[in-house]
């Protein structure tokens, strides 16, 4: 049994990797798998020490009369 490997990102190449390997699995009459490689450094997010959602209490009104002067 042949089997073709797809390695994809999901860039916009990722199409045409789908569409070719497909042809060549219908005539050579293999199976496909596909392992998507992703980069970690595009998931990092700075950690703020604070996850819990809380604000404080009057920063729900800064924030609006930023909002405000930002919008004028």
């Amino acid at each position: 049994m042949q089997t073709i490997l797809f390695c994809t990102d999901g860039s916009c190449f990722s199409e045409s990797v789908y569409k070719y390997g497909a042809w060549f699995a219908i005539q050579l009459n293999a199976q496909i798998n596909v392992l998507f490689v992703t980069d970690i450094r595009s998931q990092q997010v700075a950690y703020t020490g604070n996850l819990s959602g809380s604000i404080g209490l009057g920063a729900s009104e800064k924030l609006l009369n930023e909002l405000v002067n930002l919008e004028h």
